[in-house]
């Protein structure tokens, strides 16, 4: 019975050994499932209504799932220039047999704080910029997006979406006269500058409350544009006025 015994124990330690090596030295796509990685756009080219919340985030990430798991949150503005701070928050992911649920708990209390931190700090920040650049931030980091390892993909873009830079620009009759008519077209002049790829298992949402029926005319001109354009590279779009899970 002895040796019985100490045969189940080195069986035992054996299949945690294994998995430890799964998990830390050769990772492959079980070990990665479950893990999240978040972009989150926030438009400070104007006055949002509503303010996205950690607590809109948070259900995104899946820990009720599995709280040991890999997670990443990136947070951009979009602003009059291409190129703006970006705030990167990481959770480390744990092997489930050798962590303490309650300092794993702590660990994710830590990270939601960071983000809800992160995120207070950009809103504070001003807004009202005269020029919008709101696509090539956009699709530069969709393509960024999805050459990430992690299972679950997520752009949250919270904006009026009213492009307004020399080569494109909403508040150009003309311009908002050809995305109605002809959104190829804009789609055409707007891929000289940056190209979306394949982003298969992206999921995107489009968030913004309107202020008018005129801004909602705009946003949504705007919204449907970028719906077909990553539907056609194969993300998941929602549009709304908050997140929904």
């Amino acid at each position: 019975m002895r040796i019985l015994y100490i045969i189940l124990g080195i069986i035992l330690l054996s299949i945690a050994f294994l998995l430890f090596i799964d998990t830390y030295i050769n990772p492959t796509e079980k070990s990665l499932l479950n893990t999240s990685e978040v972009y989150i756009f926030t438009d400070k080219t104007g006055t949002l209504i509503e303010s996205l919340g950690v607590t809109d985030i948070v259900p995104l990430l899946r820990f009720d799932i599995n709280k040991y798991a890999w997670v990443k949150v990136k947070c951009f503005t979009l602003s009059n220039y291409e190129y703006n701070n970006v705030e990167s928050i990481a959770l480390a992911n744990r092997f489930f047999l050798f962590s303490n649920p309650k300092k794993r708990d702590r660990e994710i209390d830590q990270f939601i704080a960071q983000i809800d931190t992160t995120l207070e700090s950009i809103y504070k920040t001003d807004t009202g910029k005269e020029k919008s650049s709101i696509y090539v931030p956009i699709i530069r980091e969709a393509n960024t997006l999805y050459t990430s390892r992690a299972f679950r993909k997520i752009i949250i873009i919270q904006s009026d979406l009213q492009e307004n830079t020399n080569r494109f620009s909403l508040y150009n009759e003309n311009d908002y006269a050809l995305l109605k008519q002809s959104p190829e077209k804009v789609l055409k002049k707007l891929e000289q500058i940056e190209k979306l790829h394949t982003v298969k298992g992206l999921t995107v949402y489009l968030i913004y409350q309107p202020k008018s029926d005129k801004d909602n005319e705009r946003f949504m001109a705007m919204a449907t544009f970028y719906k077909a354009l990553f539907e056609k590279q194969g993300a998941e779009v929602y549009i709304g006025s908050n997140i929904t899970h």
